[in-house]
């Protein structure tokens, strides 16, 4: 997606000792993140986009990211 996202990655990765591959988002998964935020930005206080993005990254194998972004809209 961007430079600055594949060095984040690299550097999250290596941080938790974890192959990047691992943790790498596929161009779908930052476009739906990104409305997850845009969301969450538009229906709060802007601060709550990044928090909303850390809660569904808590989740991961335990919801999509199409569910996770289903329940956000719902809440605007």
């Amino acid at each position: 997606m961007s430079e600055y996202l594949d060095r984040a990655t690299d550097a999250l990765a290596a941080a938790a000792g974890a192959d990047p591959a691992t943790i790498a988002l596929s161009d779908d998964d930052a476009r739906t993140l990104l409305e997850i935020a845009r969301v969450a930005a538009h229906a709060s206080e802007r601060i709550n986009a990044p928090l909303v993005c850390y809660l569904a990254g808590r989740l991961a194998g335990q919801a999509s990211l199409d569910d996770i972004k289903r329940a956000v809209e719902a809440l605007s």
